[in-house]
C-alpha cells in the first residue's frame, strides 16, 4: 500500500509507522463464543469486527454500516488516490479541510485492512477484530465532541464522516478539475425542493433546493397495543406491527416519507416574511425529494426532552415505540403524486422494478442516549455466501452503485437476503425480523440503496 502522504503529510501524522502501529495488527479473537455463527449458510472468508475502545459502540456501528454500503469502498479508494495526487502539488488547505482529508484517508486505511483480512489473510479464527484507534483520533481532530470516552450519538458520528467526504469531493474537484481525473459523486448526497406558502395570501415562494445526506424523521410518543411482527418475503415487504397511524403498504408511501414531507407551520418566532403581504406571516413549509441519492438514509429522531418529565435529569429521553421498517421502497413512492411521473412514464412502467432496498440498520438498545448500546444489522452481497444449498433470490436486487462503468452487472454484488449483526467485536448471522423484535432494540438509522430488481435470465 502507498505511503499515506508525500511531502509534508507523512505516515506519522496518521498515527505512526505502518509496520509498528498496533492499528495494523488485528486482534485475533480466541473466544469461540464470539466466533461467527452460521446457522443457515457458510460465509466466504473471515468476518471483521471492531474493538470497543471504551463507549465507542456508536462509532463501530457506523463504521460497519459504511464498510458494507454498496459501492462505498470503491469510491473511498478513488478519493484516497485523488488526495495523494493532489497533495503532490502542495495545495493550500485550511486546517479544517486538512483534518477532514486525513479522516477520509484513515477511513480508507481501516477499510482496506478489513478487506485484506476478510479475503486475503488466512487465520484460524473466523472473526478478525481490528483496532480503530487511529480512525478515532482523526475523528476527534475533526469534531472535538468525540474526545473522551462518553457515549455519543451514532448519527452525529456518521454526519461528521459524510461531511468529511463531501469536503474531500469539493477540495479535490477544485484542485484537480480536468478531464484526466474522474471524481466520484458522494453516495449519500441528495437534494430536496422546499416551498413556503403564506397562510394569509396563499402565495407560494419560488422553489429553494437544499442538499441532504439523511432525512431526519421526527417521532411522537404514541399509545398503541404492540403486536407480533412479521417479515413479509415478497413485494414491498416490511418488518411491521399494527399501529394507530404509521404503516407501510404497497399502495401507500412509507410512513417515513409521509412524515418527512408533511407540511410544517412557521409561526411565533419563525414567521415567514411574505413578499406579497410585506410583513411577517404564518406560513406552511413543505419539502419533497428533487434529486434522490444513491443511498437513502432515514434518521429516526428518538431522543427528545418532554415537558411531562418531572425529574431534573437533562439527559434526553428516548421514544421506544416501534415503527414499520419497509424492506423495499418503489422508486415512484419517493415523490408526491402531483410531482413527478408523467402519464406516459406510468403507462410504460419506466421505473418498474427500480427502487430502494433496505441493506442496513443501525440499532440503539436501551432507554437513554447516554447509557444505551449501538450495533448494526447489515445485508451481505451474494459473493459473501459460500454454500451450495443457498438459493439466490429471483429476481436479484442489483445496487446501481455496484454497476461497472460499462453498465454490466456483477451478480456477486447483488444483495443476498442474508443478514449479519455487527456488535463491536462480535459478528453473527441473524434473522432480521427476530432482531428488530427485541424488547429494547429500536431502529435508529435505516439505510437503503438505489437499484433495480433484475431477473436472473437478464444477467
Amino acid at each position: 500500500m502507498e505511503a499515506i502522504y508525500d511531502g509534508d503529510y507523512s505516515d506519522n501524522e496518521m498515527g505512526g509507522d505502518r509496520e509498528n502501529a498496533a492499528y495494523y495488527q488485528p486482534i485475533m479473537e480466541d473466544d469461540q463464543e464470539r466466533a461467527l455463527m452460521t446457522t443457515d449458510f457458510n460465509l466466504m472468508g473471515q468476518s471483521v469486527g471492531m474493538e470497543n475502545l471504551g463507549n465507542t459502540c456508536f462509532m463501530n456501528a457506523v463504521l460497519q454500516a459504511l464498510r458494507l454500503t454498496p459501492g462505498f469502498f470503491l469510491r473511498l479508494e478513488q478519493y484516497d488516490r485523488l488526495i495523494v495526487e493532489m497533495m503532490r502539488g502542495a495545495p493550500s488547505l485550511s486546517n479544517d479541510d486538512a483534518a477532514k482529508l486525513l479522516l477520509v484517508r484513515a477511513l480508507f486505511r481501516l477499510f482496506a485492512d478489513a478487506v485484506n483480512y476478510e479475503f486475503c489473510v488466512e487465520t484460524e479464527d473466523s472473526t478478525i477484530v481490528l483496532d480503530p484507534s487511529d480512525l478515532r483520533e482523526t475523528l476527534i481532530a475533526v469534531n472535538c465532541v468525540f474526545d473522551g470516552y462518553d457515549q455519543h450519538d451514532a448519527q452525529e458520528a456518521l454526519s461528521t464522516i459524510l461531511d468529511a467526504i463531501d469536503t474531500t469531493h469539493r477540495v479535490v474537484a477544485a484542485v484537480l478539475d480536468d478531464e484526466r481525473h474522474e471524481i466520484p459523486e458522494p453516495l449519500f448526497d441528495g437534494r430536496a425542493a422546499v416551498t413556503i406558502q403564506c397562510c394569509f395570501c396563499e402565495q407560494t415562494s419560488p422553489i429553494r433546493h437544499e442538499p441532504f445526506t439523511s432525512l431526519s424523521i421526527p417521532l411522537r410518543r404514541k399509545g398503541m397495543k404492540r403486536k407480533a411482527r412479521s417479515l413479509e418475503k415478497e413485494g414491498n415487504g416490511s418488518v411491521s406491527e399494527d399501529s394507530e397511524s404509521e404503516s407501510a403498504t404497497v399502495e401507500e408511501r412509507p410512513w417515513m416519507l409521509e412524515t418527512w414531507s408533511r407540511p410544517s407551520m412557521l409561526s411565533a418566532d419563525d414567521k415567514y416574511r411574505c413578499n406579497v403581504c410585506r410583513c411577517l406571516c404564518e406560513a406552511r413549509q413543505r419539502a419533497v425529494i428533487a434529486n434522490p441519492p444513491s443511498v437513502l438514509m432515514f434518521h429516526l429522531k428518538r431522543f427528545a426532552t418532554w415537558s411531562d418529565f418531572d425529574d431534573l435529569d437533562a439527559q434526553p429521553r428516548k421514544i421506544c415505540d416501534r415503527y414499520d421498517t419497509p424492506t423495499f421502497i418503489p422508486f415512484e413512492q419517493l415523490f408526491q403524486s402531483s410531482c413527478k411521473l408523467s402519464v406516459n412514464e406510468r403507462a410504460n412502467g419506466a421505473f418498474e422494478g427500480e427502487g430502494y432496498q433496505l441493506f442496513g440498520v443501525v440499532v440503539h438498545s436501551g432507554t437513554r442516549l447516554g447509557c444505551g448500546h449501538y450495533y448494526s444489522l447489515m445485508q451481505l452481497p451474494i459473493e459473501r455466501i459460500d454454500d451450495s444449498s443457498y438459493q439466490k433470490p429471483a429476481p436479484v436486487f442489483i445496487p446501481h452503485a455496484e454497476r461497472k462503468s460499462d453498465g454490466t452487472v456483477d451478480l456477486g454484488r447483488a444483495l443476498s437476503g442474508v443478514w449479519i449483526k455487527c456488535d463491536d467485536d462480535r459478528v453473527t448471522q441473524v434473522d432480521l425480523a427476530d432482531e428488530l423484535n427485541g424488547y429494547s432494540a429500536s431502529t435508529y438509522l435505516l439505510l437503503y440503496c438505489r437499484g433495480e430488481k433484475v431477473s436472473m435470465l437478464d444477467i
